[in-house]
């Protein structure tokens, strides 16, 4: 590995054509008759790594794993402090192809369950759509669907604090590419609106998508659900409204670039994790004379090989 690091760092020196100051005198301090002089000279170098974890920033294991559940916990709201809430299906295909007509039929349900004894579905929103993409919204009226349930229960007689309502997308998308190939697909995306007594909870995940392919032509879906759930005057949110998606807001000012760490001599790199090496050569020539004239010659030079290995005798037992 040190060989390795070794040789990068030389075939890097010489690309990077930095090289060495040679005079026609000896480094060092030097005394002439009637004069005295001294060159100087320093290396340095920067090595610029590649996004690592041995030198970046470290997520504790517990943190990664709080990190990549954190979609799947619930959203809830408090349904005393609602005063309206509406939904948004957006949806996005993607084709390997131009393609010249798409038409979308997009219909969305919600689905009164109570689940393992009784559904019933409600159609909220049925419409064509065309392009490549599209968004659609809709209220969500929560004393609506309480009064669907309360009229099936009050029917069958059984009752359930917990309602369930899975609220669905299905767009089925027809499109022909420029070279006259015909794409026929069914998307579909769900998330589920769980009804307490004092609570709105939204289960799933906002976002899904899908992929596929006809007759050698790759296309690729994305619709994902988002939420505005208007509040009444409350001290719980500062906002009276919440989002999915917040609105914009300024960007804060840049924050000065970091400069490059500069390492010293002598230390061990792995090049997997090596974007690149730059050096540099600072050369100073000093006399205690005046001096009329000075030149000098550059040299590129850079010696790769392998480092002799010291050889051990065997020990023998006595």
């Amino acid at each position: 590995m040190r060989i390795a690091c070794f040789a990068l760092a030389g075939a890097l020196l010489v690309a990077s054509a930095l090289g060495l100051w040679r005079s026609s005198a000896g480094p060092g301090e030097v005394t002439i008759p009637g004069a005295s002089y001294e060159h100087k000279g320093t290396f340095d170098y920067q090595v610029y790594l590649k996004p690592n974890t041995l030198y970046g920033e470290f997520i504790p294991p517990e943190e990664k794993e709080a990190a990549e559940t954190k979609e799947e916990t619930p959203l809830v709201f408090f349904r005393d402090i609602i005063d309206e809430t509406r939904l948004a299906f957006s949806y996005k295909f993607d084709c390997s192809e131009p393609v010249a007509n798409v038409t979308n039929d997009v219909v969305v349900t919600i689905t009164a369950e109570n689940p393992g004894v009784w559904q019933k579905e409600i159609t909220v929103l049925e419409e064509t759509r065309t392009g490549t993409e599209f968004r659609v919204d809709f209220p969500l009226f929560l004393d609506s669907l309480d009064n669907v349930v309360d009229d099936i229960e009050e029917d069958i007689g059984i009752t359930s604090s917990v309602r369930n309502f899975i609220i669905r997308a299905v767009v089925h998308t027809s499109a022909e590419t420029a070279s006259g190939k015909i794409i026929k697909n069914d998307f579909s995306h769900e998330i589920t609106a769980i009804l307490k007594q004092k609570t709105l909870e939204l289960d799933g995940d906002l976002k899904g998508s899908d992929n596929g392919s006809v007759e050698g032509v790759k296309y690729e879906e994305e619709g994902w659900f988002d939420y505005e759930v208007y509040l009444e005057y409350n001290s719980l949110y500062e906002s009276g409204v919440l989002r999915s998606e917040p609105l914009p807001v300024a960007e804060p000012p840049a924050s000065p670039t970091s400069l490059p760490q500069t390492l010293g001599p002598g230390l061990v790199y792995f090049p997997n994790i090596i974007d690149n090496i730059t050096a540099t050569l600072s050369y100073q020539f000093n006399c205690d004379k005046p001096i009329r004239a000075q030149s000098g010659e550059v040299e590129i030079t850079a010696t790769i090989g392998k480092p002799k290995q010291v050889e051990q005798e065997p020990c023998l037992d006595a």
